[in-house]
């Protein structure tokens, strides 16, 4: 599946899983929470879009796993600021130009980076199995994925730092965890080509 179409299809699929789980929220009251009940609600909606591609055989290593997590993210990133900036125009075109360079800039440190690490750490952990479900109950899936619901939480949080200080710190955390995955992807391509010169070598 090309990446341009898993951050279409990802997108809204992701968006519709979330709809769905708002529905469940609000029958939860979960609403005193505010705005930071979104990382309960979006990250597990986002992982769910994800659940489409998990099991392509092609697709099993980690790095594909933070580039179609890192593409629904985009997805669901691009719908949701649309959504924003139409808002916004609706009072004044000059917000609704400032919410679009926003959340443009900030997109990498957020969305991007907090669907693809669940995925990278998901697509880690099934390798080369299939997936199962007894594999989101991983202490290393819920580690990183707790980590992407508590930064989605602190990020929509009242709670503000000058300059988009508080931002910019969640976003490195973020890119921390992420960049330790592409580590892991990296390690993983390379014993693998060794593994396959290694079985070349035997059967000479």
């Amino acid at each position: 599946m090309p990446v341009n179409s898993s951050t279409f299809f990802g997108g809204v699929l992701s968006l519709l899983f979330s709809l769905l789980l708002w529905k469940v929220s609000f029958s939860l009251s979960l609403d005193w929470l505010g705005a930071s009940v979104a990382g309960i609600v979006e990250e597990p909606g986002k992982l769910m879009a994800l659940f489409l591609v998990v099991n392509i055989t092609k697709y099993r290593y980690i790095l594909n796993g933070l580039l179609f997590g890192a593409a629904v993210g985009t997805g669901f990133a691009t719908f949701e600021s649309a959504g924003y900036a139409l808002r916004a125009a609706l009072a004044d075109t000059d917000l609704m130009l400032d919410v679009i360079l926003i959340r443009g800039i900030l997109a990498p440190f957020s969305h991007i980076i907090w669907t693809s690490m669940s995925a990278g750490i998901l697509w880690k952990i099934k390798g080369a199995k299939k997936f199962e479900v007894s594999m989101l109950k991983d202490a290393r899936f819920l580690k990183v994925f707790g980590t992407a619901i508590v930064l989605h939480m602190a990020w929509n949080s009242p709670i503000e730092i000058p300059f988009y200080g508080k931002y910019l710190i969640l976003g490195s955390i973020g890119w921390i965890v992420t960049l330790g995955l592409i580590q892991s992807g990296l390690k993983q391509l390379k014993e693998e080509k060794l593994n396959i010169l290694k079985h070349e070598r035997l059967n000479m």
